[in-house]
């Protein structure tokens, strides 16, 4: 079959560059209006349920540990299609602007963090089934730390005290702050790993570049109000996209359905110590921050003060 025949790297590197090619034309040729903004969303939305749909495929084979990296990668995809599908029906459906701020942002700052924990997994490397076991706790971890910060920069300009300025420059900074955390993870993975899982991450730390170039400019773009659908914005993005559906072909041909790594890892736990402590640390010092060196109004204050009481609280819970 033609599809099977894309899944080697360089004929999907072709269709790439064909996609992003085909978005250039369209983007600078074609009027801004409603069918340059149904193109852009349509397109988007169904390259990301492709990536979906391919990547969550991957789990029923393989190993223990490369099923859930497929499943973490796959549901991550799958709360950014959301987050696209709730932006499509905004935008083509209901033929309107996409309110700022958008009730889809957290989905779509949320979905990085299974990515994360998926890269936790490293299923090049032979772990016991303690430390397979650890993996889903440091997700839970990551989580709820990642949800923590959003809660504390971001939704007070959205709640508390609604600032559209404010909300953007907040969500812009903790996204990128986020992404690059990402991508740092993708490098040093695929720095240590070897054979097949090699090219699945080096597939990935080329999607994870494209997507934080792309989001952080049609970010910038949204807050001064430059950005619409179907623009020249969207092409990192699409070209991210359309390396997360070729991560899902990039494993039919040489599936990497077993660590090649033969040495056992046994220091797991140091792993998630290390991020329990980040976080009860972490949440003290975003305090002081904000009664100390910003300029937050009161409710602000109240808000982010009670926040951390209770973030505080579960963090020594989780590490008794």
């Amino acid at each position: 079959m033609e599809l099977i025949a894309l899944r080697k790297p360089g004929r999907w590197t072709v269709v790439v560059c064909a996609l992003v090619a085909a978005h250039v034309l369209v983007s600078l040729l074609a009027p801004r209006g409603v069918g340059l903004t149904a193109f852009g969303d349509l397109t988007q939305s169904a390259l990301l349920f492709c990536a979906t749909l391919f990547i969550l495929a991957k789990i029923r084979s393989g190993s223990k540990k490369a099923q859930l990296f497929w499943l973490l990668m796959g549901v991550g995809c799958a709360m950014w299609f959301l987050s696209q599908a709730l932006w499509t029906y905004f935008e083509v459906f209901l033929r309107q602007d996409t309110p700022n701020p958008f009730v889809g942002d957290v989905i779509l700052f949320l979905h990085i963090v299974p990515m994360m924990a998926a890269l936790a997994v490293q299923p090049h490397v032979r772990q016991n089934g303690r430390s397979l076991r650890l993996v889903s706790l440091d997700f839970f971890l990551l989580l709820a730390w990642w949800l923590y910060l959003y809660l504390f920069i971001v939704i007070p300009w959205q709640y508390v005290s609604p600032d559209e300025a404010a909300y953007g420059h907040s969500f812009d900074l903790l996204y990128a702050c986020e992404q690059v955390v990402l991508i740092l993870g993708v490098a040093l993975v695929w720095k240590r790993s070897v054979g097949a899982w090699r090219n699945v991450y080096r597939g990935l730390f080329r999607a994870a570049f494209f997507y934080s170039l792309g989001s952080i400019l049609a970010g910038v773009a949204i807050d001064f109000h430059k950005y619409y659908t179907g623009s020249l914005f969207d092409v990192p993005l699409v070209a991210a996209i359309a390396w997360f559906v070729g991560l899902g072909f990039s494993t039919v041909e040489s599936p990497p359905d077993r660590p090649l790594d033969p040495q056992p890892r046994q220091h797991h736990s140091i792993w998630t110590a290390r991020l329990s402590m980040m976080a009860v640390l972490s949440t003290p010092l975003m305090l002081a921050w904000a009664e100390f060196a910003g300029a937050a109004p009161a409710r602000v204050r109240s808000y982010r003060l009670f926040l951390s009481i209770a973030a505080c609280s579960s963090w020594v819970l989780w590490c008794c």
